[in-house]
């Protein structure tokens, strides 16, 4: 641990001139993947009248980082279902490879690789100074044994991340042979979940609540409903960390994190969904904003004769006013896209948002297809006797107050292009069983998407959560394709293709993906790179003022 071994003589040292810290304002977050814009120094308008004055504070080994979650139901990485302890464990414990801002497969515990058999089979060599909490030297039993232990657990949430592995081979005390069921584009990706010491979980030892990683922090312990602590491992193969200790602070719900923030008994946080409107512009707290995982869109029913046509989807698609929405709910905090391809990603395309706000376009694609007989602005159905408008029923779930309140703006959108637009703001348990019985003409929802996407789920003839009952030959074969590339130049080919067949046949009006936010303190120092799966990449670098 090099940058703990230089530092530690400096413990504690501060180096103060008088003066403030601006604040980072930027978008880009997981809030629920990433642009980091440099801290700008900032002085008082009225204070800089008499002096100009500068805070600095030089890194340095010390101080304790307080941090919000839900009291852990287990501290087992493999178990655990806790979004929240995920986040915590991810501190502990360390993944064979970890995903960067752009969801590209770094190598964390391993030293080399390579690849044979067409992308078939891995091999792996671990990094040989990588110590366990408890003294005890990684090896590929470890790996192996943790790839063992996920496929047999029926309560993991990496169950999909082994589905491909057939099975590993030791080479060496630091090589294994991973063998895959096909070349896969994703399989770096895939390895992302902790590695678990194979000595200590299989020993008498054991404590499900006393967890052993390889990570920067070990855990100390544990105070039931109240709290846990953390502290740097001193022997990490890594360089740093400069925060020495890690409070971990139990909140009862989602809205405590915020209160707990607000009130300044923690130090930083990640909420799932970020209030934009409440933080964009408050200056107590630096925002480490990032692409999200969060993509919202509206879905058209194919039971329903309408949305057979290309032309009518697509004429939906051109009346949403999709900037205005960013602007007006998110303070322009989100991307629009063309298909559930989240932005910035290795694997993402390089096209431009298609359907933009085009009310005159969108009337030009229908003018010929629908009459308004009585006149009343609204497209009725042929029988001119009658007369009687298309009503089109839109369902969105009422847990989600941000979405109910734009799809009043959307509801608007449809109806200037002549459609009549009821809205079905249904409690969850109503919305999800309308959804799977598709009892819905339009279907305002939103995914979060995987960090390996999935696009077969949503969109192939059999998808699981193929919700709006949408057919297509060549879509599935376009989705074939990504699921069998095994390089990621053909990955990035047929990514492409999928993105293109999206904008042509519009199964869905791709509106957005969100961007989410870290926010920390102004005691809290340098650079993460937080992402759509973990909100402390990087914590090595953050360092505080104690």
């Amino acid at each position: 641990m090099k940058k703990i071994t230089k530092l530690l003589w400096v413990t504690g040292l501060v180096m103060v001139l008088t003066g403030c810290f601006g604040n980072d304002d930027q978008q880009n977050t997981q809030v629920d993947v990433t642009t980091n814009e440099p801290q700008e120094a900032q002085t008082d308008s009225d204070e800089a009248t008499d002096v100009d004055t500068i805070k600095t504070i030089e890194p340095a080994f010390g101080g304790t980082l307080r941090i919000a979650s839900y009291a852990p139901k287990t501290f087992d990485p493999i178990r655990n279902d806790q979004q929240s302890v995920i986040q915590v464990l991810g501190l502990i414990y360390e993944p064979l490879f970890v995903l960067d801002e752009t969801l590209m497969p770094i190598p964390v515990l391993v030293d080399t690789y390579s690849f044979e058999n067409e992308g078939a089979t891995l091999i792996i060599k671990l990094k040989d100074n990588v110590l366990f909490h408890n003294g005890v030297q990684l090896t590929s039993t470890d790996v192996a044994y943790t790839i063992n232990k996920i496929k047999d657990s029926d309560i993991t949430g990496y169950k999909n991340q082994v589905k491909t592995i057939k099975n590993t081979t030791l080479v060496d005390a630091l090589t294994l042979k991973i063998y895959f069921e096909q070349g896969y584009a994703f399989a770096l990706s895939d390895l992302t979940f902790p590695i678990i010491s194979r000595q200590y979980v299989s020993s008498a030892e054991y404590d499900e609540m006393h967890p052993i990683g390889t990570g920067p922090y070990r855990f100390v312990n544990y105070q039931q409903m109240q709290n846990f602590d953390l502290t740097a491992y001193l022997d990490w193969h890594g360089d740093g960390p400069y925060i020495e200790n890690i409070k971990g602070v139990i909140m009862n719900d989602s809205q405590a994190m915020e209160t707990l923030f607000d009130q300044k008994l923690i130090d930083i946080m990640n909420p799932s969904k970020f209030n934009w409107l409440k933080y964009s512009s408050n200056e107590e707290q630096n925002i480490t904003s990032y692409t999200s995982s969060y993509y919202d869109f509206i879905g058209f029913n194919f039971d329903r004769p309408l949305f057979l046509d290309k032309e009518t989807r697509q004429a939906f698609a051109y009346a949403v006013n999709r900037e205005f929405i960013l602007y007006d709910r998110f303070i322009n905090h989100g991307k629009m896209v063309n298909a559930p391809i989240i932005p910035g990603s290795w694997y993402a395309t390089e096209h431009e948002p298609y359907y933009k706000y085009d009310l005159d376009l969108a009337k030009r694609l229908v003018e010929s297809k629908y009459v308004d007989f009585d006149g009343d602005g609204f497209f009725d159905y042929a029988d001119e006797a009658k007369q009687t408008s298309i009503e089109l029923t839109m369902l969105v779930n009422k847990e989600n107050s941000l979405r109910v309140h734009t799809a009043d703006i959307i509801k608007k959108d449809f109806e200037a292009l002549g459609f009549k637009i009821n809205l079905d703001i249904a409690e969850p348990t109503q919305y999800y069983e309308k959804v799977v019985n598709g009892e819905f003409d339009l279907l305002y929802g939103g995914w979060k998407m995987s960090q390996v996407p999935d696009f077969g789920s949503l969109f192939s003839s059999n998808g699981q959560q193929n919700h709006i009952r949408y057919r297509s030959e060549t879509m599935d074969q376009l989705i074939n394709s990504i699921t069998y590339a095994y390089t990621m130049d053909q990955l990035k080919a047929s990514v492409n293709n999928f993105e293109a067949y999206m904008i042509e046949e519009v199964p869905y009006i791709s509106l957005y993906f969100l961007d989410g936010a870290v926010m920390s303190g102004k005691n809290v120092y340098g650079t993460i790179h937080p992402n759509t799966e973990w909100m402390f990449h990087g914590i090595e670098n953050l360092y505080l003022d104690f």
